[in-house]
């Protein structure tokens, strides 16, 4: 694997784990209501 590859796989995971917790941060706020 080379770099660009890694740093593509890198930037999916991130764009997941900020999705993943933006829906998270949604839901926790309609809870609260």
């Amino acid at each position: 694997m080379n770099n660009v590859q890694v740093e593509e796989k890198n930037m999916g995971v991130v764009q997941c784990l900020s999705i993943s917790s933006m829906e998270f941060v949604k839901n926790a706020y309609r809870g609260t209501r």
